[in-house]
């Protein structure tokens, strides 16, 4: 050990540390872009389940809408039932967009 020089021993001296730096930064590193890809994934189905739900609540307006202009015999929700259609036609294609990527 006497005739290493200064500069190798502290190579060796400093080698061990930084090895165990190198291996925990590697650990870490993984299990951050594990969690990254599964927050990535949540966000999706979020936004698969938003979209479902303003689908359902715009069929339940149209089926509200529908109901009245049934149960009136074309009275009522005549004028507004062609919108209530077209709305819900929109969002339940926004849905099966977003449920297919």
């Amino acid at each position: 050990m006497k005739n290493i020089s200064i500069s190798k021993k502290l190579i060796m001296l400093l080698a061990l540390p930084l090895i165990g730096l190198i291996i925990f930064s590697a650990i870490n590193a993984q299990q951050s872009y594990r969690e990254w890809r599964s927050l990535t994934q949540t966000e999706a189905l979020m936004n698969v389940a938003v979209a479902i739900g303003d689908a359902t609540h715009n069929l339940q307006i149209e089926r509200g809408a529908t109901a009245g202009f049934v149960q009136s015999k074309g009275e009522r929700f005549a004028n507004d039932l062609p919108g209530y259609r077209a709305e819900t036609d929109q969002k339940s294609g926004c849905s099966r967009i977003i449920m297919l990527t």
